[in-house]
């Protein structure tokens, strides 16, 4: 049998089923204008193209993904910059408005040129304690080196006993020196001084065991008993010590016989007396 092919239809054509579905006739989206937030280190931004001057600074790039290359970051403020730093006398220190709580102290002025009045050095670190003074050696005791315009407790500067320093450091005692007048101690009869017993002792023989907290040859010297020369007082004492009221009178002191009585006056020469009266008018005898 033969086979008839239709007929041509001319130029009409027929739409092929790719299976896959009606053609999308909506056009793709814009890029991105670069609204999205971004996280720069410091602070926020925005993305947006690069060639658009940016308030924060410089641009960051990679904080901005699944945009073109030329949106970044830009920080929406400055980064904030590094205070401006100060030598104050000890240390560093930075220069802040001095309402701000200062961490070394006190704020000190004019080490911020070019700042406003109220921008001073903040030390960043209390000063350094000062150091020790300096110790001497008074002939008493011990004493410290410091200016002699200071009022010294221990009483007078001493010069020459701080080496290497200025003209007015001297030495000053830490403490008075110590008292001069003699320990009082208690022979068996009236009362004594603790001295050397190389020192001739007026009272006669020195006494051991009375002057506590002594040197070994620190030793109870008895004061001397008083006597009654004929003329005045005198006081008993060994007559190998020279006595200034003239000549020793025996048999007024106890002891040995080599203890007498030594006037403490020496006594009026014969007719020197006269009788005169006295501020209230009553007639004495004077020598």
């Amino acid at each position: 049998a033969l086979f008839e092919f239709p007929q041509p239809l001319g130029d009409a054509c027929f739409p092929i089923d790719t299976g896959l579905g009606p053609a999308d006739s909506t056009p793709p989206p814009p890029p991105s204008t670069g609204s999205a937030i971004c996280k720069p280190p410091s602070g926020n931004g925005i993305c947006q193209k690069d060639s658009i001057a940016c308030p924060g600074g410089a641009y960051v790039s990679g904080l901005c993904p699944g945009t073109a290359a030329d949106i970044r970051c830009c920080p929406s403020v400055p980064a904030p910059s590094a205070p401006k730093t100060c030598k104050p006398p000890n240390g560093d220190g930075i220069c802040q408005k001095d309402n701000i709580a200062c961490p070394g102290g006190a704020y000190i002025t004019g080490l911020c040129p070019s700042t406003a009045a109220d921008i001073r050095c903040c030390p960043t670190t209390p000063p350094p304690a000062p150091a020790a003074p300096k110790t001497c050696k008074p002939p008493s005791g011990t004493g410290i080196c410091q200016k002699d315009t200071i009022a010294c407790p221990g009483g007078a500067y001493i010069t020459g006993l701080c080496p290497g320093t200025a003209a007015d450091i001297r030495c000053c005692p830490t403490a008075p020196p110590p008292s001069t007048a003699p320990k009082i101690c208690k022979p068996p009869s009236g009362t004594g001084i603790c001295q050397k017993d190389s020192i001739s002792c007026p009272g006669g023989a020195y006494i051991t065991g009375l002057c506590p907290g002594t040197a070994a040859d620190i030793r109870c010297c008895p004061s001397p008993a008083t006597c009654k020369p004929p003329s005045g007082n005198g006081i008993c004492q060994k007559d190998s010590i020279a006595c200034p009221g003239g000549a020793y009178v025996s048999g007024l002191c106890p002891g040995g016989d080599d203890v007498r009585c030594c006037p403490t006056k020496a006594a009026a020469p014969v007719g020197s007396c006269k009788m005169r009266r006295d501020r209230f008018g009553k007639r004495i005898v004077a020598c």
